[in-house]
């Protein structure tokens, strides 16, 4: 039997469901690594050689030419993606395999099915999207899956403008939740390297998008989140509380203004692609796959309470208390260290006393308000810095 399941722009595919059968599979149905979904058919035979058509399909498309929605005959004369993939195998690979994208006016119409053929799997269950747990512990790598199910007049493409900024703003959502944990001044080289995502597989039907993470340096040990876990974990969090202001309000108290705005320009891009969305996260050392979707109804009233929370937070001064380790009233500059990160930078152009008194190296607690410096080409924030309104120390 030639290597049917080996075949090179694909990659090693795994059979699904086999459909006909003549000493060897004929009609079937595969995957590969990337869950990519391929239904597959012997076309002919010579002596060196056996030619298969490999057309790719969407779960959809794969559940209705099952079901016998879809003739055999379209399901390959009018393949999903407008193309076949023919591969010339030879014999017990005897011989260099040979394989080319086709489209369908190019094969005598011989080679497909009868258009009266068709597929009648009665009871059987649908074939089931491959839960991204699969991906992530075959690959070790973290997947985060995205799903457009409402984009309804993309069955198997999406436009690039609404589709690139999602991407952008979820990138910039999780740097900015990365920097903000690991109490970094700006979101650095590190940062970007260690969060950096990168599409593994895009899938026409509902669309969906396979994301993943870079594989991590450290081996994945059981239950201890690893850098990656510890900051999807925190972003789900801002997910799942969006049936709770109160919880997420909290939660973007603790993890300041720069993720309130980063996850507000992703709800706003979501938004705009008017598609219901759902995430999904499967990590290398768990066994669930963890999902939230947002509904394209829920996002203007989360944008809206994001807008108050944001404006709240600009108007509040935050409180911290730490040692004060610089001042300079002549420069107008300050610095004061916390048990979690320094604080440093203005100090209020009219000072009152509580500033002008202060005594380095003594304990204060600080009224200090939160000022985000934005590239003017691309309305990132590029550098968080602090403006020092007030001082109370602290008696030991």
């Amino acid at each position: 039997m030639s290597d049917i399941l080996n075949v090179p722009e694909l990659g090693e595919l795994e059979i699904v469901e086999i459909y006909d059968y003549f000493n060897v599979p004929i009609l079937f149905s595969c995957r590969n690594a990337v869950s990519h979904l391929y239904i597959v058919l012997f076309a002919d035979y010579s002596p060196e050689y056996e030619t298969w058509l490999y057309a790719e399909v969407s779960l959809t498309r794969l559940n209705l030419i099952r079901s016998g929605k879809v003739n055999l005959h379209d399901a390959f004369s009018k393949p999903e993606m407008g193309r076949l993939l023919k591969a010339m195998i030879p014999h017990n690979n005897s011989g260099e395999l040979n394989s080319e994208y086709i489209t369908p006016d190019q094969l005598h119409s011989d080679v497909f099915p009868p258009v009266d053929e068709y597929l009648n799997l009665g009871d059987m269950p649908p074939v089931a999207q491959t839960n991204l747990v699969e991906i992530a512990k075959s690959s070790g790598r973290g997947i985060v899956g995205l799903n457009f199910n409402s984009i309804e007049e993309y069955s198997s493409e999406a436009p690039i403008l609404p589709l690139g900024k999602i991407l952008t703003s979820l990138q910039s959502v999780i740097n900015t939740i990365r920097m903000m944990r690991s109490e970094s001044k700006q979101i650095n080289k590190e940062i970007r390297n260690s969060m950096e995502l990168s599409i593994l597989a895009i899938q026409p039907g509902s669309f969906d998008i396979t994301l993943a993470f870079k594989k991590e340096n450290t081996p994945p040990i059981k239950d201890i989140p690893s850098i990656q876990g510890d900051t999807v974990s925190e972003f789900f969090n801002l997910l799942r509380a969006k049936d709770s202001e109160s919880d997420l309000k909290g939660i973007l108290k603790r993890l300041q203004s720069r993720v309130t705005e980063e996850y507000k320009k992703l709800l706003t891009s979501l938004s705009e692609s008017g598609a219901d969305t759902t995430f999904s996260w499967a990590s290398p050392k768990s066994d669930e796959q963890e999902t939230v979707s947002l509904s394209k109804n829920e996002i203007p009233k989360l944008i809206g309470i994001l807008q108050k929370t944001f404006q709240e937070e600009q108007e509040t001064p935050l409180t911290v208390a730490g040692e004060l380790i610089g001042i300079s009233l002549s420069s107008k500059r300050f610095e004061i260290k916390t048990e979690t990160k320094p604080y440093k930078r203005f100090i209020l152009k009219d000072a009152d006393n509580s500033i002008k008194n202060a005594t380095v190296s003594h304990r204060y607690k600080a009224q200090i308000k939160e000022i985000l410096n934005k590239s003017e080409a691309t309305d990132e924030v590029v550098k968080t810095e602090y403006l020092l309104l007030k001082l109370e120390a602290i008696d030991y």
